[in-house]
């Protein structure tokens, strides 16, 4: 089997899961997230409180109002994940996550037992 077989085996593999319902539902849930008014709020009050941690993380206890921002940030986090629409959406992203994983660790495997693909790595990416 020559390397353009196996892309060919890959697209079709890729097309495959891009007519899954996991993926199909994950595509749903992410035009929601960029269409829906209150999440698009959300969002952008979650990054920017981000950002300010960011900047406040720099000098830490010496920052004016640190404590507050993180609080700020704390809150908007909670806020952010409180929201069903992002809930579906990170729940959608995780099963699509997990489907691809599984086949990358599938084809790792299947190759040869000393490839090397770091299953610790992948899980603290979550």
């Amino acid at each position: 089997m020559n390397n353009q077989l196996i892309y060919e085996a890959a697209y079709e593999l890729s097309e495959r899961i891009k007519n899954s319902t996991t993926y199909k539902d994950f595509i749903r849930c992410e035009r929601e997230l960029s269409t829906n008014d209150e999440i698009k709020k959300i969002l952008a009050d979650f990054n920017r409180k981000k950002e300010q941690l960011e900047e406040a993380k720099k000098y830490g206890n010496y920052y004016p109002g640190y404590d507050k921002v993180v609080k700020a940030f704390q809150e908007s986090k909670i806020n952010l994940m409180k929201n069903p629409v992002f809930k579906e959406y990170k729940q959608k992203e995780k099963q699509l996550d997990h489907i691809l994983y599984q086949v990358t660790e599938s084809i790792s495997t299947a190759v040869s037992e000393n490839v090397k693909f770091d299953v610790k790595k992948h899980l603290f990416n979550l």
